[in-house]
């Protein structure tokens, strides 16, 4: 959680503290209670909101601004978000030419270590990056919980398959174009994180789209349906990801001896992946996320993780190992933003500034 590095000073040991207590209090508590999905969310938007904190703040300290200039992007000084191996993968392996203006190895966020990271989830946890690791994900969950009742009831399960067609889009056009589109048009993130300085009308035009995706996909429709809208219906990497549950070893299953039909599961999971085609093949949609709500609301037990070619009756087991694989990852991946969110907090309440 500490990246490594031993805290120095008080508020960054302090920091260290509230972010190894709290997240191994939450591990405690999903295998005490078993629970995942309650405790597993505190940590998963709590530190969603905490990046945001680290990364501005980290923004203004290096270059006063959350926008960035000519320099920043000749100097491929742009931090290497996850989602941009969605729209760097084809161009590379056709070009050999890497479109993200990024340092490979050096700085904050550099590409070779984003890849690696990425390739080590896709083989462990699949999919799961989407709700243990995804340090944007956390915000549209975070919104999606604070109505008790959903006003928008219903939402066609065939709107799960937009992602993988705006997946689509963005690989051939920044094939084509060779620049990450998605990021230069679409990441409705960039309101939160970097985008380019309003000096132009393309750039006021961007910045529109961006805030307009972010304000309906990530508050206003999660708040509505109590569902991950810009997670299920929009993203390209969740859509891309969707392929590496067929190579992780966990995931989760349905006992359709156990089911009753009741369809609790169906009406609740965040990204729609359970339908009653799920319910009678004895197994979650591809795009599971595998948060654990459906194993937590489940009346008789049915849905439960499940780790691939365990076959008799281990289902404590193979929880507790899969729990321990995600959040071995999200300590890891999640954890240093956890703390520098926390520490640029309290150093606000301090000093009165985040710097």
């Amino acid at each position: 959680m500490g990246r490594g590095k031993m805290p120095q000073g008080a508020i960054n040991i302090i920091s260290f503290a509230i972010g190894y207590i709290f997240f191994n209090s939450m591990l405690f508590m999903m295998i005490y209670t078993k629970k995942t999905d309650k405790y597993r969310s505190a940590i998963y938007v709590s530190t969603a909101v905490f990046f945001v904190i680290s990364f501005i703040s980290h923004m203004f300290e290096a270059r006063g601004s959350m926008s960035f200039t000519d320099d920043v992007l000749l100097g491929c000084q742009i931090p290497f978000c996850h989602i941009v191996t969605t729209m760097a993968l084809v161009p590379f392996a056709l070009t050999k030419t890497i479109i993200f203006p990024g340092s490979l190895l050096e700085g904050f966020a550099a590409i070779g270590s984003m890849i690696v990271i990425w390739l080590l989830a896709s083989v462990t946890i699949g999919r799961g990056w989407c709700s243990w690791g995804c340090f944007f994900g956390g915000l549209d969950e975070g919104f999606s919980k604070i109505l008790k009742k959903p006003v928008i009831k219903e939402i066609n399960p065939k709107w799960k398959y937009l992602p993988f067609a705006v997946l689509l889009l963005v690989v051939v056009s920044s094939a084509y174009f060779l620049q990450p589109m998605y990021c230069s048009w679409l990441c409705p993130f960039k309101a939160v994180t970097e985008y380019e300085p309003l000096t132009s009308t393309t750039a006021i035009i961007k910045t529109i789209i961006f805030l307009s995706i972010f304000i309906s996909l990530v508050i206003v429709l999660p708040l509505l349906t109590k569902k991950r809208t810009q997670c299920a219906l929009f993203c390209p990497f969740g859509a891309m990801q969707s392929a590496t549950n067929y190579i992780s070893p966990f995931e989760i299953k349905i006992n359709t001896e156990k089911c009753i039909g009741c369809k609790i599961c169906i009406k609740n999971c965040p990204t729609l992946s359970i339908s009653e085609d799920n319910l009678k093949s004895g197994k979650a949609g591809i795009t599971c996320v595998k948060c654990g709500r459906c194993v937590d609301l489940c009346p008789k037990g049915a849905a439960a993780y499940q780790i691939k070619g365990v076959t008799g009756d281990h289902g404590d087991a193979c929880r507790t190992l899969a729990l321990y694989a995600f959040f071995m990852f999200m300590a890891i991946f999640l954890g240093g933003d956890f703390i520098n969110g926390i520490q640029r907090l309290l150093t606000f309440i301090t000093t009165g500034s985040f710097i």
